[in-house]
């Protein structure tokens, strides 16, 4: 599906004078974007808020064109079941890309759903709850090779006021770890490859990203287990038309440990990955998870669409990541340009 060429519209009326602002606008290099929230989700019901989205890159222009973009995303909501969080995230490249820094503050007054450990827990299970958590998410990477960082994250959450408001018999919470009140801190190290020649809207190219997090009692976790972390993503282009690719994605989630909290258990469901499943319908130590969408190209560069199709299972050891019974998630949506310098989509 193809539009008539900009050129090509008369120079004068409302909707060119629109199309000429937005280009202006959306091919800064510093950029503000308030938006707002307003979808269906499994978890929440109907969801509203507001959000923005700064994107910066350095003033000089020499460095800026070595330098990749980087942003700070904040958003405050409210959902169909009262569900409340407040979010600020960021991810900031130094000059030249030396230092690559990420991270979280958030803050959820959250009603959630369990349905106990493993690959194939029944509907019935449905158990509810409620709970308040604090995050801190911290990540400093520096660069040491053309597209690869080292460096280190370190992870705290505090969990309160859990309540549960419906259990059922078959969920056995007394020997679900995690289940109350509790505070988790961890530390690690993250190895990253990168390769990709936009890291929020990438053509072509390849993401790599191992982490390990220890959460450790002599810091203060009231859990000792150890995660390990691999996302792996690549960027095919098709054919010679712009903006049509294929985007494939490989997730790994392995936990170590006697006592693992159930939220931190590998759950299948996620905003980027096995969409339209319920955020952690299935949980247990070990997670894997694939994916490929095709992206392509809608109206004038401003209005694009996104087909996937996910596979994903839970299991309590590796090996049965490749023998038990795969879940499946297909979708189609549209994606808007927010910023075409950098290719930002909402």
């Amino acid at each position: 599906m193809t539009g008539t060429p900009y050129d090509t519209l008369p120079k004068k009326g409302i909707i060119p004078a629109v199309i000429r602002q937005y280009n202006k606008i959306t091919q800064a290099d510093r950029m503000l974007i308030p938006f707002p929230i307003l979808p269906r989700q499994p978890e929440t019901g109907w969801l509203g808020g507001v959000g923005f989205d700064y994107y910066f890159k350095p003033k000089d222009s020499a460095l800026a064109a070595v330098t990749r973009p980087s942003y700070i995303y904040g958003s405050f909501t409210y959902s169909q079941l009262r569900q409340f969080q407040t979010d600020l995230q960021w991810q900031v490249f130094t000059r030249e890309n030396r230092w690559f820094l990420k991270g979280q503050v958030g803050f959820i007054n959250y009603y959630d759903r369990f349905w106990g450990i493993g690959n194939e827990t029944p509907e019935s299970n449905l158990s509810e709850y409620l709970f308040k958590r604090m995050r801190v998410q911290l990540r400093a990477l520096r660069r040491v090779g053309e597209a690869v960082y080292v460096g280190g994250l370190w992870q705290s959450d505090w969990y309160t006021q859990v309540d549960w408001l419906k259990v059922k018999e078959a969920v056995k919470l007394d020997s679900v770890p995690g289940t109350g009140d509790n505070r988790l801190i961890g530390l690690g190290p993250v190895l990253l490859y990168d390769s990709r020649d936009n890291p929020y809207a990438p053509f072509k190219g390849i993401y790599a990203e191992l982490q390990t997090t220890f959460f450790l009692k002599g810091l203060g976790s009231e859990f000792g287990f150890q995660r390990v972390m691999a996302d792996i993503r690549k960027y095919v282009p098709l054919g010679k038309r712009p903006g049509h690719l294929l985007a494939l994605q490989t997730v790994f989630n392995f936990s170590a440990g006697r006592e693992i909290p159930f939220r931190e258990m590998g759950r299948l469901g996620s905003p980027m990955i096995m969409r339209g499943f319920f955020n952690g319908r299935f949980k247990d130590r070990h997670m894997g998870e694939k994916q490929a969408e095709y992206r392509f190209p809608v109206w004038r560069g401003i209005v694009s669409g996104a087909a996937f199709i996910s596979t994903g299972l839970v299991a309590p050891r590796p090996a049965q990541l490749f023998e038990g019974k795969f879940h499946y998630s297909y979708g189609l949506g549209p994606r808007i340009t927010v910023n075409k310098k950098q290719r930002v989509c909402v």
